[in-house]
């Protein structure tokens, strides 16, 4: 059964006035209250520059959907690699998203990306020659466009 929780996005670690303001209408955070596991969704977030480095504590997190986040450069590097559960990545619309960090390629139950329209990381997520290409090269489904 999923609902929609009343989590508050400082549970998150997202505490400060400013961002709150800024991202408390655009962050969706549902849990699936059986398996305690949670889907969390920043969209259209243009001046959101970085992920909550607390994001790592979100163990349970079976799905990130980062869209349209034009401001954010880089996903946390330690962090995501906490991300155990993790099984759905989908980034779309960030042409600014240089990379995916290291903790990428240790996400063992990440059975799903998606890249849609970020320029500069569809580059290095090719096959032949792509920088990030060894990061992802475990993950079974994966669309890149």
């Amino acid at each position: 059964m999923l609902c929609v929780s009343q989590v508050k996005p400082c549970w998150l670690g997202l505490s400060s006035p400013e961002y709150l303001l800024l991202y408390q209408e655009k962050l969706n955070i549902t849990r699936n209250v059986e398996q305690n596991t949670y889907l969390v969704t920043f969209n259209e977030c243009p001046e959101l520059n970085s992920l909550p480095e607390n994001i790592q504590h979100l163990t349970s997190l079976l799905s990130l959907c980062i869209w349209d986040c034009e401001g954010l450069a880089s996903l946390p590097i330690n962090q995501i690699g906490y991300l155990t559960s993790l099984s759905h990545l989908e980034i779309g619309y960030c042409p600014n998203l240089e990379s995916l960090p290291d903790g990428v390629q240790s996400l063992s139950n990440l059975s799903w990306l998606t890249i849609r329209n970020c320029s500069k990381l569809k580059k290095r997520c090719k096959k032949k020659g792509g920088e990030d290409w060894p990061k992802i090269a475990h993950i079974p489904r994966f669309e890149i466009f």
